[in-house]
């Protein structure tokens, strides 16, 4: 199988969907047994905030800018492969702890895992498939996130029922292992022999349009990045939309399960079939679908698609809101479905937008300063700020509390809105300097609109 040939493009971009949804695979088989290992080791709400965010989200944001510089560098694939060996044994590690500071020591070493994966697979996919192609492609590579939903609640949820939430770990890690050694052996970094792919040239080339070679590229510095980045309008937005997306999402994310669990009263294995369900299958659904969809209709069109993702971002407000003040769960189950396809819909048109703001030798940063802000916010704090509101309204609300915790999450999504709006007005223009080579950060204006 050729190594520019169409087919090879398609079995790399498999392989890191594969490695994409091992990556978070451990983070729903947490989620599923939050429950479970409260009762284990006799931890609060706000301890299981600070595992599910504080203590995760510093390291996965601080490690991952060095292993971003690192992979707009070196070997993608290498870094990749070495990165799920380490997350491989610290999941693992994370089914044989006997307290909170181990599982806390744990999950630090799991972020560092974690922070190395997605920038650079992010990077690859952007370098094998050129911007005509690259949402497609990324809506295909994103479609990881949905099958590690599916995956994790299903066979988390039921092993933590029937063999408790250590084993659900150690079942995690071993598939891991295998995949390590598949990227490393399969998946071929196209800067080894200072080649690249034939139809990924233009992030290659000069003012004039000329193509220039991919080892012409200067290195540029850590704050020659941050430089080019923050000059941009659009990327700034960005930045603040999935800072509060994160917030409020992985608030939701990591109690939506503990909340059916409790208001609800499901079983393990009965929540993780549903979410397999809903979240796996929702998701899944909506990621291809909000790529396939702006593929057809608005390809190369990325003002309309940043509108687009305002009115997707504002509408999924109301679907949460009645999730969580829905009386029966098979109700509230539904509208789950129907909210994890919405917000997915704009999943790929972000991510594949991010990659065409950069030249290619600034991918796998920009991924990784999104994630930075991302998840030093929204991971970091969202979980751990939903268990200190669970905690403290606990008294007077009881098992409600929890409810009323996520419903304050709910309204970040429409500043969310705003900033998808406020990047509609400036893309096009930040896209024109990028494809004219004028991306110095001199080149763009630093004042917000």
């Amino acid at each position: 199988m050729s190594k520019q040939g169409r087919a090879y493009r398609y079995y790399v971009l498999g392989v890191l969907l594969v490695a994409y949804a091992f990556n978070f695979l451990d983070r729903q088989v947490l989620s599923v047994a939050l429950e479970s290992i409260k009762v284990d080791l006799v931890l609060s709400d706000t301890e299981l905030g600070v595992l599910t965010g504080v203590a995760f989200a510093i390291f996965y944001s601080v490690v991952g800018i060095p292993i971003a510089r690192w992979a707009d560098r070196g070997n993608r694939a290498v870094i990749i492969s070495l990165c799920l060996g380490l997350l491989s044994v610290t999941v693992a590690l994370c089914g044989v702890v006997a307290n909170f500071l181990q599982l806390m020591l744990v999950r630090v070493g799991v972020g560092v895992g974690e922070a190395g994966v997605v920038p650079p697979a992010h990077s690859l996919v952007a370098t094998y498939f050129e911007r005509s192609e690259r949402l497609r492609a990324m809506s295909i590579f994103l479609l990881g996130g949905p099958l590690s939903m599916a995956v994790g609640y299903l066979v988390g949820g039921w092993i933590t029922q029937f063999y408790g939430w250590r084993s659900a770990f150690l079942a995690t890690a071993i598939p891991g292992v295998i995949l390590a050694a598949l990227v490393r052996l399969t998946v071929y970094e196209p800067r080894l022999a200072g080649d690249r792919p034939r139809d990924t040239e233009e992030s290659h080339r000069d003012a004039s349009g000329v193509a220039k070679p991919a080892t012409c590229e200067a290195k540029p510095t850590a704050r020659e990045v941050a430089g080019v980045l923050w000059g941009q309008r659009t990327f700034r937005y960005l930045l603040f939309a999935f800072a509060i997306d994160y917030l409020c999402g992985n608030g939701l994310l990591q109690w939506l399960p503990v909340f059916f669990i409790r208001v609800h009263a499901m079983s393990t294995g009965e929540l993780g079939t549903w979410l397999a369900l809903n979240w796996g299958v929702g998701n899944a659904i909506g990621t291809f679908l909000g790529g396939y969809l702006t593929t057809h209709a608005t390809a190369n069109a990325e003002r309309r698609q940043l509108k687009i993702m305002a009115i997707i971002a504002a509408v999924y407000v109301p679907i949460n809101i009645a999730v969580l003040l829905s009386p029966g769960k098979h109700l509230a189950l539904t509208l789950l479905f129907f909210g994890a396809l919405v917000n997915a819909l704009a999943t790929a048109p972000s991510f594949a937008l991010i990659q065409s703001l950069v030249p290619e030798h600034m991918r796998a940063t920009a991924v990784a300063a999104l994630f930075l802000l991302g998840n030093f916010i929204g991971l970091g704090l969202g979980p751990f700020v939903v268990g200190v509101l669970s905690d403290g309204l606990a008294r007077t609300y009881g098992v409600n509390a929890l409810r009323l915790a996520l419903l304050a999450c709910t309204p970040g999504y429409w500043w969310v809105a705003s900033q998808y709006y406020r990047a509609s007005r400036t893309v096009m223009d930040d896209l024109a300097n990028i494809e004219r080579g004028q991306y110095a950060p001199a080149a763009t204006s630093t004042t917000l609109a």
